[in-house]
């Protein structure tokens, strides 16, 4: 039990830490004497609810920012990124800026789902979203998809059904990463997941469940991108949002969102 407090209190710490430092920093950035006084006071307040947000998803679950971490880069919360610190405060600004820019569009509240160890998965609303990150500018994104397709038969049963179940699903791919051919590579065809199931436990309804009958009726999953240059690109032109707005407008515009929300 003792074990158990200290390791909580040690991720508790952990998590304050590198959520102030991404947040320190932002404050610094949006408190330019030259940016729209009517923006940063929008801007601000969407972004203290957003960091309140945050702390309550972590304090109400099992999750901690090493475990989100681990999934947005490894594709599993048990594998450590084990990266420099430097290298890794650039990885959570990625993410958490990329959180952030889907809440200011979507307006509705972050889920982020806590059983899946696999993949960094979170829910706007009826939005569901596969976030890959990546740390290699040399790997293209046909290799991204290739590797989320490879991942997919070792997600839980009650992952896939959800994924399956959901209307409305979309992959990110974040972070670095070779962004040439993205344009060619807008969805991924429920047809080349491989969906079928782990024998259950007193389920019948999962045992009924096929290959088959899942993918019939699905509409394909979006792929879209969210590179460090399109994140660092909303934050560039900041000089030019007259309202949170016109923040959203351009965050649709660098991350295609157009069609989710």
């Amino acid at each position: 039990k003792l074990t158990e407090n200290l390791t909580k209190e040690y991720h508790s710490k952990s998590d304050e830490k590198i959520l102030t430092q991404y947040f320190t920093k932002l404050e610094s950035d949006y408190s330019k004497s030259k940016l729209n006084s009517e923006f940063i006071t929008e801007f601000k307040k969407f972004v203290d609810q957003f960091w309140q947000d945050l702390k309550k998803i972590l304090s109400a679950s099992n999750l901690t920012m090493v475990s989100i971490i681990n999934r947005y880069l490894k594709y599993n919360e048990g594998i450590d990124t084990k990266l420099e610190e430097s290298e890794c405060e650039t990885h959570y600004n990625d993410l958490l800026s990329l959180l952030l820019f889907l809440k200011i569009s979507i307006e509705k509240d972050l889920m982020v789902e806590e059983k899946n160890r696999h993949i960094l998965s979170i829910e706007l609303d009826r939005l569901l979203f596969l976030i890959l990150g990546n740390n290699d500018d040399m790997r293209d994104s046909c290799e991204v998809i290739q590797n989320f397709k490879e991942l997919f038969p070792r997600l839980d049963s009650s992952e896939k059904l959800r994924i399956a179940n959901s209307r409305d699903v979309s992959i990110i791919i974040s972070g670095q990463f070779d962004n040439d051919n993205s344009d060619h590579h807008t969805e991924l065809k429920k047809e080349e997941l491989d969906f079928s199931l782990n024998p259950s436990i007193n389920n019948s309804k999962l045992d009924e469940m096929n290959t088959n009958n899942i993918t019939d009726v699905q509409l394909p999953i979006n792929i879209l991108y969210a590179h460090r240059d399109n994140l660092n690109a909303v934050n560039k032109t900041r000089k030019q949002y007259n309202n949170l707005k016109d923040m959203k407008r351009k965050i649709d515009e660098e991350l295609k969102l157009d069609g989710t929300s």
